[in-house]
């Protein structure tokens, strides 16, 4: 890529293990083997290293806005196989390629495999990680099927020598590698020689760019040959980079093989996978092939290439494997209240984050929870419902998170009943009720004593009633109720126990010793005196009292009452039972058996 075009443009890269992968995915319309073939794109020939004889050619561009809009079927029409798009460059958001998202929408719709790459600034390691995490963040969730390449190529990096821009690539690479991307380098081919070490250009992808030569003379292993910057695709105004891809239909870098995932111990962890050739069989280590790790050692997305030695030079085989955080110890509870639970746990090594996942067991409904240490309040929680706690530890995003850890269950703290009221009650008997406390494990049932001023434990109950009877349930009586509820995890909590109900047992049934009418229109009823708060005197002309029927309230401290009827000379018929009162309302005894007055 020219280095003014560079200004408008840069390179991302995707997945090694994608690199040789994708080779399978992209089309073979074009295709050719390693040999001396010419391209339509510019009416030059070219000879491709011996080192790819066995491998397919495949044609390639690489687009950024400073082509401004393309015609991606247009281009797929005229034999390209694969694109490389500028994702941005610099380190400043603004900096992301105009033409990016609409670039890659349109290519991957047209069937293009698809990879990127990222034109670096970088003064320092600090500008890079800059540059890579924004690559990332314009990359979003996109699936690649060629790797990210860091493109190294302005004169300020070069001149700060060869450590440096090692360094820049190493870093950059890393960054790309542990978000499970394959990570690639691009570079003309006479700085990648000078100014980066030897074992960090065998690490990576590389795309070498050589142009106006008929082969590329970088002795090395790479992916990629930009041949040329004055290339003539349909669909693109103007000339264009051009660039030949090296792969193999059955080692493609977008199918990389996913190995088992490992548990981080803070060393280089070093998988051998079984490489295998054409017709299946297993092929060697160090005879077939050797292995080279990326990113092996921390937690994140690892990539092992295989490369071919003796009559299988010039394949490559990808694979990956995830190293995770070690499951989550020491899950403890610190405190609670009616509506937060704190939790606090052991530090995971390789781990910066971790993932609260939290399961209201009293609803089914739940949510997760991010934090960066190892300590988290769970707050706006209802009071007495259960949760399940679990954490998970993780570093850069939650793809790279580890096992959950035991699942640490427990109630906030209760809350109080509501709707406490009498059911029903008896002369020997009071049937409590109330609405059910989502969570609660059971409830406790409390007297106060007001005379005594002093709240009595009754009994603990998993029902949503209690019935008050026995000795202390005298009849005609007041008497106050409380109900808490409680929760059992590790401890039994408690709740508050709410509003005090007043309420009262039913008077035992009277006598009714006469009724008679000495007056006139009048009729003197009298009775044996109970506890009670007053007694109900009802009167009526129908024997089944059906109608014509009225009450005389008389207060406890009487046994006699003088009822004023509407008419002498008939027959009334009598009947009182005594009552309780808590408010307003009435609690009743039974009716004595009625009395037939013939009144004067």
């Amino acid at each position: 890529m020219q280095k003014a075009k560079k200004r408008f443009f840069s390179v991302t890269a995707v997945l090694l293990a994608v690199l040789v992968a994708l080779t399978a995915l992209l089309p073979t319309a074009g295709a050719a083997q390693a040999a001396t073939m010419r391209s339509k794109y510019t009416n030059k020939s070219y000879t491709h290293n011996a080192r790819f004889n066995k491998l397919e050619v495949l044609n390639g561009v690489d687009i950024s806005a400073w082509q401004e809009k393309v015609n991606w079927k247009k281009i797929k029409n005229d034999g390209i196989d694969f694109a490389i798009l500028r994702a941005g460059y610099g380190k400043n958001a603004s900096q992301e390629d105009a033409y990016f998202a609409t670039n890659f929408k349109n290519a991957t719709a047209a069937g293009l495999p698809v990879g990127i790459y990222w034109y670096s600034y970088a003064k320092s390691v600090a500008d890079v990680e800059k540059e890579a995490r924004l690559c990332l963040q314009v990359l979003g969730s996109r699936t690649l099927d060629l790797p990210v390449f860091y493109d190294l190529e302005e004169s300020s990096q070069l001149n700060k020598g060869k450590a440096f821009c090692t360094q820049l690539v190493e870093h950059f690479c890393s960054i790309i590698a542990a978000a499970g991307h394959t990570p690639g380098l691009y570079m003309s081919r006479s700085p990648l020689l000078d100014y980066i070490e030897q074992e960090t250009r065998g690490r990576y992808a590389l795309w070498v760019a050589e142009y106006d030569s008929k082969t590329c003379k970088y002795d090395g292993d790479y992916l990629m040959w930009q041949y040329a910057d004055n290339g003539k695709v349909a669909g693109v105004n103007g000339n264009t980079d051009m660039n030949f891809l090296y792969g193999n239909k059955n080692s493609l870098p977008g199918s990389a093989t996913l190995l088992k995932s490992k548990t981080y111990t803070g060393k280089a962890i070093t998988p051998a996978p079984t490489v295998t050739g054409e017709d299946g069989q297993p092929l060697k280590a160090d005879k077939d092939y050797t292995l080279t790790y990326i990113n092996n050692k921390a937690v994140g997305m690892a990539t092992i290439t295989a490369q071919g030695l003796g009559t299988y030079t010039g394949r490559r085989w990808y694979y990956r494997f995830k190293i995770l955080p070690a499951k989550v110890t020491g899950l403890t509870l610190e405190s609670r209240s009616k509506t937060r639970l704190t939790y606090i746990w052991n530090a995971t090594p390789g781990a910066n984050a971790y993932l609260v996942k939290v399961i209201n067991r009293t609803t089914g409904k739940g949510f997760d929870k991010a934090v960066s240490t190892t300590r988290v309040d769970l707050t706006d929680l209802t009071d007495t419902q259960l949760y399940e706690v679990q954490v998970a530890a993780y570093r850069g995003n939650t793809a790279y998170r580890g096992p959950y850890s035991k699942v640490n269950a427990k109630h906030a703290l209760p809350g109080t009943v509501t709707g406490l009221k009498t059911q029903k009650t008896a002369t020997g008997s009071i049937t409590l009720e109330w609405n059910k406390k989502p969570g609660a494990d059971g409830y406790v049932v409390y007297q106060y004593i007001a005379a005594k001023k002093q709240t009595k434990r009754l009994a603990t109950t998993t029902a949503r009633s209690f019935v008050f009877k026995g000795s202390g349930a005298k009849p005609g009586t007041k008497y106050y109720f409380y109900v808490a509820p409680y929760t059992v995890d590790s401890k039994t909590k408690e709740g508050g126990k709410g509003t005090r109900l007043a309420t009262t047992t039913r008077p035992t049934a009277t006598k009714c010793t006469a009724a008679k009418s000495a007056k006139k229109q009048q009729i003197t009823v009298r009775w044996n005196k109970v506890k009670c708060n007053g007694y109900a005197v009802q009167y009526s002309t129908k024997k089944n009292f059906s109608g014509d029927k009225k009450t005389l309230y008389v207060n406890s401290g009487k046994a006699t009452g003088n009822i004023k009827t509407a008419k002498g000379g008939r027959t009334y018929y009598v009947r009182l039972r005594p009552y309780t009162t808590v408010g307003n309302a009435r609690y009743y005894g039974s009716y004595t058996v009625a009395r037939a007055v013939r009144v004067k």
